[in-house]
């Protein structure tokens, strides 16, 4: 992340207590988000269609939409309700959290 960016950042990275220290908008700060290689089995390369950091909306070509899987929900643009309870927004799609 970003997304088409080729770098990789930990989005969990905490400081010394504990306390999270990435975010969007701190993204690029390295000693805030802590460098990291991804691992190939659970690699995303964020899809035209799809909502990333660092792509925030799907691509024109998609309508303006994000495809979810039959029965989940879209989420993370303005306008779409929160994933409900033991879920969470990942690439634009609510996926059950981990």
């Amino acid at each position: 992340m970003p997304a088409g960016s080729g770098k990789f950042a930990w989005a969990g990275s905490t400081d010394a207590s504990g306390v999270p220290t990435c975010d969007t908008a701190h993204i690029d700060d390295p000693t805030r988000c802590q460098p990291c290689q991804p691992v190939a089995s659970c690699f995303n390369a964020c899809d035209a269609c799809e909502v990333c950091v660092g792509k925030p909306e799907p691509e024109p070509a998609c309508g303006g939409e994000q495809p979810c899987a039959a029965g989940a929900q879209a989420c993370g643009l303005a306008g779409q309700p929160p994933c409900p309870p033991g879920r969470a927004c990942v690439t634009g799609c609510c996926q059950p959290a981990p």
